[in-house]
């Protein structure tokens, strides 16, 4: 089974949405602050872990990224700056204009 969390991350908030074996089974909002944080942590593990996929958002994103790694989340970061045509072990983001940072 695999679950992947995407994230839509701006300013103030993140839409989240998350997918088992390629069915979205939870879409919903959190907040980018430790409450929203501490939300987002309890989702990954009533999934018993997930992969977290979102693309980086400059400032909006970097304390939501260092959140995710220092809680040993599985992080992949989207960034538009580079065309990457293959992205090891996902088809999901195999599309140009992406390239997959495994944080």
């Amino acid at each position: 089974m695999r679950t992947i969390i995407g994230l839509d991350v701006s300013k103030a908030s993140t839409k989240l949405s998350v997918a088992v074996d390629g069915k979205t089974t939870y879409d919903g909002d959190i907040t980018i602050d430790a409450i929203g944080f501490q939300s987002l942590k309890s989702i990954i593990q009533s999934y018993g872990g997930a992969e977290v996929g979102f693309e980086a958002t400059g400032v909006y994103s970097r304390r939501l990224e260092k959140y995710l790694i220092d809680n040993g989340a599985d992080v992949k970061i989207m960034d538009r700056l580079f065309w990457h045509r293959e992205v090891p072990h996902s088809e999901n983001f195999s599309k140009p204009g992406f390239q997959l940072k495994t944080a």
